[in-house]
């Protein structure tokens, strides 16, 4: 007879990638807290807005739910196409435009192509 394989305990892989913080630098450990934090509020915002967006409208404009449910579906689409759709085509075009700019000069120093590409694409 075989013995069943021994489970392992989730929480154990939880900690043990926690262990990465306390091996890395404090600068790096810093920015994982920040970028945590700034995660909790942007997810914070986007689980408590829909239902803040249905109240208003239900409530400025007199939408009634079959209106509301178009407006969402709409609004949701809209951020999967930029998602899906047009973040990853203006990231390729710049990805393309850096290459071509590397090429020319041969340097490895850092491009801020990426971060122009970024802030595009946020403020769509």
């Amino acid at each position: 007879m075989q013995t069943p394989p021994l489970r392992q305990n989730p929480l154990r892989q939880v900690f043990s990638s926690c262990k990465s913080l306390w091996n890395a630098s404090v600068n790096r450990r810093s920015n994982l807290v920040i970028l945590a934090m700034i995660e909790l509020v942007v997810f914070g915002i986007m689980a408590f807005l829909p239902p803040l967006q249905i109240a208003y409208s239900s409530y400025q404009f007199h939408w009634r739910p079959t209106i509301q449910s178009f407006y969402m579906a709409l609004v949701n689409s809209w951020s999967i196409f930029v998602l899906v759709v047009l973040f990853p085509a203006i990231m390729s075009v710049e990805r393309r435009q850096i290459r071509r700019k590397r090429n020319r000069t041969h340097s490895t120093v850092f491009n801020t192509g990426d971060l122009g590409a970024i802030r595009s694409s946020l403020s769509l």
